[in-house]
């Protein structure tokens, strides 16, 4: 009789055992999808940031050489702006020089208007 009585309490044991072992296959299972969406998930966003990476590399080499080409044609402007201001210098003189020699001419002409 205690033979019979261990006995059921062995398979009750061994029932919610495999219940629980069964509850566990599953939660396993479902963490490894979990899992696999995780890696696939993971994956995207490294190669995402990789295009980033590789985006903002090209954006800064590109900015360096607009950088450059603007240096440049400020350079070229203040090369144009010196030779502007020479030229203004230059017309400014002739202007005096000829203003000067038209006084003269018109006191020479017209003596008592000088």
């Amino acid at each position: 009789m205690t033979s019979f009585l261990v006995d059921g309490v062995l398979v009750v044991a061994l029932l919610l055992t495999s219940a629980r072992v069964t509850a566990m296959y599953r939660e396993l299972k479902r963490l490894r999808l979990y899992h696999a969406d995780y890696e696939r998930v993971f994956e995207q966003t490294r190669e995402a940031l990789g295009g980033l990476e590789r985006a903002i590399h090209d954006v800064n080499g590109r900015s360096g050489e607009t950088l450059a080409a603007l240096a440049e044609r400020i350079e070229e402007g203040r090369a144009v702006l010196g030779r502007l201001d020479g030229e203004l210098r230059t017309a400014r003189a002739e202007v005096a020089r000829a203003s000067g020699e038209w006084d003269a001419a018109a006191a020479r002409i017209l003596p008592g208007n000088a």
